[in-house]
């Protein structure tokens, strides 16, 4: 069931008549019953509901553990007769104990993660080699289903019980509660990736209710992520499932795939962002935020704070600052102080969260060499901006270029754009050799029929004209949030350009079955 189908329609309408009939105080009840009906309907094999189950299970357990040991820590502490040697053979027990559940439950959730997610490639590798060297000419092999969103929640479930281990809070002691927070259905296909600091703190707001305010806004943002998916990302997956991986195409061809597949990537996940937001609203919770315009960034390392927000939060803080004050890196740091370059200083003392930062977070997009690769690529752009950056900003200064002027930014959009093309050259699934052809094509060029790829010259128009929404929609945003300037215009003008994003959806959406865009691209995640 696709959030932009009939029946996510139906579903959400029942699930705002379940919302309005339960009191205000007892809504999260009804968002979870919508939610575990929700995950129950969309799974395509019901069994493996079990481990959404598990996970949110163990986790709530191993946190609520935790905090006892603390509890039971801070009363024997209070102890008269304890002196200070006592006191630290205390804390030394109970953070030991607190460890090993922290621990035990990490690879137990980790564990099926990881399982799940490699078993599908070593299997389909090792059916090849069979293939090829027994030859038993049958390469298939058997396949597991992946649990919807499991990426997700076992990565909000991980940064819960994290949060908890450092006491940064406290553990949640309604069982119910955590399992919403875990299968909460705007967010469980895509994300984001919430804190339940944030998205808990929504569902345990002490009333929940259904504010005109938030409706229309949240129908605002639905229609528009539908103009996002189905009239540009669809349209553009068009002819990049058509040309990138096909051989023979002149270079002309691969260079507007490259281009219309970052087009698609963008507006299909924000938009899957727009919908599941608006959604979330109609409940009264907000989901944070996971997009900020990321071509407006003026730096590779921005970009990731604007793209896929909360993924990128999530390593920050979870990956990338318990490396930088790791053993092993603060022994580094302590070496490169006496090295007399400050750029081979720079680079000690980031590569290594860097570098294992970013291969990990292409290893949670996919097991191939590609997303290695892919990790690999923005872990050295990054660690090269970090490292240069103020001898750019030293040269930019000496030739006096304007960095605050229009043509300026432009370039610095098309350098983004360009190094995200890149990035998903390296990540789409292809092997060496397809590599190989699309370079070898830019040495012919020219293309003079584009008609025969499944668009039409008003494909190609519409296209045109979505792009142009969306950096009409930036600009605007530059300043304030799009839905707060549009409802502070006129009331007809508003419903003007709210039905011609409805009609445009209607009218020019991509529907049908002959090229299948109805799954989100992140889906597989």
């Amino acid at each position: 069931m696709t959030i932009t189908s009939l029946p996510f329609l139906g579903f959400n309408l029942l699930a705002v008549v379940l919302f309005l009939i339960f009191p205000p105080k007892h809504r999260w009840i009804a968002l979870l019953i919508s939610s575990v009906a929700f995950y129950w309907i969309a799974l395509s094999a019901k069994p493996i509901i079990v481990f959404i189950f598990i996970t949110s299970l163990t986790t709530w357990l191993a946190a609520k553990k935790m905090e006892e040991i603390k509890t039971a820590l801070d009363r024997d502490l209070k102890a008269p007769d304890l002196d200070k040697a006592g006191k630290k053979l205390l804390k030394a027990r109970a953070q030991a104990r607190r460890k090993t559940v922290l621990l035990a439950t990490l690879i137990t959730n980790v564990g099926i993660l990881v399982v799940l997610k490699l078993f599908n490639y070593f299997t389909d590798a090792f059916a090849m080699l069979a293939g090829i060297f027994m030859g038993t000419g049958d390469a298939s092999a058997a396949r597991l289903i992946m649990p919807l969103g499991i990426s997700y929640y076992t990565f909000a479930t991980i940064g819960y019980l994290l949060d908890v281990y450092w006491k940064r809070y406290a553990a949640e002691t309604n069982f119910a509660r955590f399992l919403l927070f875990a299968i909460y259905y705007p967010h469980i296909m895509q994300g984001p990736i919430s804190r339940y600091t944030k998205l808990g703190a929504e569902l345990k707001k002490p009333e929940l209710r259904l504010r005109w305010n938030n409706f229309v806004v949240g129908m605002e943002s639905i229609v528009l992520g539908c103009f996002k998916k189905l009239v540009i990302a669809d349209r553009a997956g068009i002819f990049v499932g058509s040309t990138l991986k096909v051989p023979g195409m002149k270079g002309s061809v691969y260079l507007l795939a490259l281009i219309l597949d970052a087009i698609q990537i963008y507006a299909d996940f924000s938009g899957y962002m727009d919908i599941v937001s608006g959604v979330s609203k109609m409940f009264d919770v907000e989901l944070e935020q996971n997009f900020n315009h990321p071509f407006l960034a003026k730096s590779v390392p921005e970009f990731w704070r604007r793209w896929h927000m909360s993924l990128g939060s999530w390593f920050k803080d979870y990956v990338y600052y318990p490396l930088t004050v790791s053993k092993t890196v603060k022994d580094l740091n302590k070496k490169a102080k006496n090295m007399k370059s400050p750029h081979l200083k720079t680079v000690v003392s980031v590569i290594i969260p860097v570098m294992v930062t970013w291969l990990l977070t292409g290893l949670w997009h996919g097991t191939g060499s590609g997303y290695v690769a892919w990790g690999i690529y923005y872990g050295t752009l990054i660690t090269l901006s970090v490292t240069f950056e103020e001898d750019i900003r030293n040269i930019l200064q000496k030739l006096r270029v304007n960095t605050e002027c229009f043509s300026y930014r432009l370039f610095q959009t098309i350098k983004i754009f360009c190094i995200f093309m890149g990035g998903r050259f390296l990540g789409t699934p292809m092997d060496l050799g397809q590599r190989a052809e699309i370079f070898r094509s830019f040495r012919n060029m020219i293309e003079t029929e584009f008609l025969s790829f499944g668009l039409t010259a008003t494909d190609y128009l519409v296209l045109f004209m979505g792009v142009v929404v969306l950096i009409t929609i930036a600009a605007i945003e530059v300043r304030e949030d799009v839905f707060t300037w549009l409802n502070k215009q006129n009331r007809i003008f508003c419903a003007i350009v709210l039905y011609a994003f409805m009609f445009a959806v209607l009218l020019l959406g991509i529907y049908g079955t002959h090229y299948d865009t109805s799954n989100f691209m992140y889906q597989q995640f």
